[in-house]
This record gives structure tokens, C-alpha cells and sequence, in this order.
């Protein structure tokens, strides 16, 4: 009876330093990431403050010849028009990432103290938010 108990307190132990692992990664690799692209790169600011030039002088901020004139009159290079879209359209997918992070850990502690209604409810949510 006593290894038994013993069995399952071990395999509890290896869960949570499985979860702790996992959290630990998750951070310093989102961490890492955030640095690098602010020290490394910058170039979200270059592309808003060039698309913003461009829509005070009445032009079309969308239009790739437009704002690479303003960057190389600014920066003395212009980026690829994947990085200024990119800059534009990151935060909506890290918005949603963010979300569906909060409700898979929402899923899991229900499931965890078996509260079924408030993990079908979680998981409703998450089905809506992935759409």
C-alpha cells in the first residue's frame, strides 16, 4: 500500500516539474524572442513612422512604392514589404494566442477539479476564438 502511495506522489512529483519545465521554456524562449527583435531589428517603428509620413502627405499608406521612398529617405534602406505587413498585422494573432493560452489553462484547471460544465464552457470558447 505504501509503494503504491509512493508510485503516485512520484508520478505527481514529475507532472509538475514537467508543467514547471514547460512554463520555464515558454518564457525565457518569449523573453529571448522580445529582446532580439527590439535590439536587433526595430523595424516596426521604421515602417509605422514611414506609413504615417506618407498618410499625413495624402498618400496611401498601404502602397509599398510610397512608403519605401519615405525609408530610404529616412533609413537610407527599404525593408521587404513582408516586414511592413507583418508589422501590421502581428498583433491580432498575438492577441489570439494570448486568449487561447488563457483558456486552455482555464480547460485544464476545470478538468483538473472535474468541473465538467466550466471545461465544456472553456472549451466552447476556445472552439469560437480559434475560428
Amino acid at each position: 500500500m505504501k509503494n503504491q502511495a509512493s508510485h503516485g506522489n512520484t508520478k505527481a512529483r514529475w507532472e509538475k516539474l514537467a508543467d514547471f519545465t514547460a512554463l520555464c521554456a515558454w518564457i525565457i524562449t518569449s523573453t529571448t524572442m522580445a529582446v532580439i527583435a527590439f535590439y536587433s531589428y526595430g523595424v516596426d517603428f521604421r515602417g509605422y513612422y514611414s506609413a504615417a509620413r506618407v498618410l499625413l502627405n495624402g498618400g496611401n499608406p498601404y502602397d509599398y512604392s510610397l512608403v519605401a521612398s519615405v525609408l530610404l529617405d529616412v533609413t537610407g534602406r527599404a525593408m521587404t514589404p513582408f516586414i511592413i505587413h507583418f508589422a501590421w498585422t502581428t498583433w491580432k494573432f498575438e492577441q489570439t494566442g494570448i486568449l487561447l493560452f488563457a483558456i486552455m489553462v482555464e480547460t485544464l484547471i476545470a478538468f483538473r477539479k472535474q468541473q465538467w460544465n466550466r471545461m465544456g464552457l472553456y472549451l466552447a470558447l476556445a472552439a469560437q476564438s480559434a475560428k
